[in-house]
């Protein structure tokens, strides 16, 4: 019998469970005292349904899921591990190691998520990257800022939903920048905040289309499942408002892309799973931006489905249980893109509340709301929902999901990143 562990989860990864337990799956599920996710009708289903519940106190401990596989395993072999939450990878990959369970190698893990170790590998593997470099402080910051004399990008090593990152043209703006991540560390979850607090990342601010792809990867051959756009905010350029399927690059463009992400990939050494490569679309090429060694969480899933008809998440557990996912090319049947709600600033919800008109839009195929709450506290960067729009073409689904969020944050009465 088929048994998957899941480690920790977002709200996709309950998705993936469910698809698991449908396929007639023993499911095991370490659960986290302290959740990221949001409890709803399908993760309360799901958690019921699993065969085995295990709590933990904290799943980015390797120490704490290894011995936590170890009880698992005494009762029921593991035959594949899933975990869709950036922090628990790099834990996860090394407990499997130790239990000699197939998932991710948990070196390139390591190399993946520290951006300063992928961006020297990409370069000794004589692929393009842009200037970086590592800030202790926010002193040290302005200072590499002051020396390299360009625009710049300062965010932590470690990725986690693109936390933080903050463009700067001066060796002051950069100072401030730093100053301003290092004093929200705190506020982030422990778990999130003991991976970003070990130095800043102060890398060259590149130029060109943002885009990304979901990479899979089993026994050397890789699957080229979407390459996406990337809409950002106007006021920062660091920040990823949503994702369009497909990109609206040229064939070439995404050619080049596809064999870039691939060549990044083996740089860094990753062998199993669905990854996250984003790049920059620049005059001379393709350039790193970031890799997560694992499946994007978020709506991308959902997504991908909605523009493809295909599941990725059915190709996600095949690779994790070393089946080759039955997966063929399959061109877009329409345009899609989202967006989330984010305020710019700290403040409050009104007491009335009124997004009816949502579900009475035809092109608004999906809308997740996250924190709506009337009269609830948000703070800046809090994502208080995001939804998915439906067109013929890309430019006119950016276009409706621009003048809709517009709209949305005069029904909250507060700032949004648009």
């Amino acid at each position: 019998m088929t048994h998957v562990l899941f480690v920790d989860s977002n709200v996709p990864g309950f998705d993936t469970m469910r698809i698991a337990l449908d396929r007639g799956y023993v499911v095991s599920f370490l659960q986290p005292k302290h959740r990221l996710y949001t409890d709803t009708d399908l993760t309360k289903s799901v958690k019921a349904g699993v065969h085995n519940l295990i709590s933990i106190e904290n799943p980015t401990s390797f120490y704490e899921v290894a011995r936590a596989m170890a009880l698992i395993q005494s009762v029921l072999p593991i035959d594949g591990v899933i975990t869709q939450l950036e922090p628990c990878v790099d834990a996860v990959a090394k407990a499997c190691v130790v239990h000699n369970i197939r998932f991710t190698n948990a070196t390139a893990v390591q190399n993946s998520k520290n951006k300063r170790k992928a961006r020297e590998l990409v370069e000794q593997a004589k692929l393009k990257s842009g200037f970086h470099a590592i800030g202790k402080t926010a002193d040290d910051v302005g200072k590499i800022a002051a020396r390299y004399g360009k625009p710049i990008v300062v965010k932590p090593q470690v990725a986690f939903d693109s936390i933080l990152p903050v463009a700067a043209q001066t060796s002051q703006e950069a100072k401030q920048a730093a100053q301003d991540i290092l004093d929200r560390i705190d506020d982030l979850a422990p778990e999130i905040r003991g991976q970003i607090a070990n130095g800043l990342l102060v890398e060259e601010l590149l130029v060109g289309p943002l885009v990304s792809i979901e990479l899979g990867l089993l026994d050397g051959e890789f699957f080229r499942f979407m390459i996406s756009g990337r809409p950002r905010a106007k006021a920062n350029d660091c920040i990823k408002m949503g994702t369009s399927m497909p990109a609206q690059i040229s064939f070439e463009d995404q050619e080049n892309c596809c064999v870039y992400a691939e060549q990044v990939a083996k740089a860094l050494g990753l062998d199993i799973g669905i990854f996250h490569i984003e790049m920059i679309l620049t005059t001379e090429g393709p350039a790193l931006v970031e890799v997560n060694p694992r499946l994007m969480g978020c709506v991308i899933p959902s997504l991908y489905e909605n523009v493809t008809g295909d599941c990725l998440l059915n190709h996600l557990i095949d690779i994790h249980l070393g089946k080759r996912p039955r997966w063929k090319p399959v061109a877009p049947k329409t345009a899609i893109t989202t967006r989330k709600l984010m305020p710019t600033e700290d403040g409050k919800l009104p007491t009335l509340i009124d997004l009816h008109w949502v579900h009475n839009q035809p092109d608004i195929i999906q809308f997740d709301p996250y924190k709506l709450n009337p009269n609830a506290s948000v703070k800046a960067h809090d994502i208080l929902a995001r939804f998915q729009v439906k067109s013929d073409t890309i430019t006119e689904a950016d276009s409706r999901a621009n003048r809709y969020l517009s709209k949305m944050a005069e029904e909250l009465q507060i700032k949004l990143f648009e």
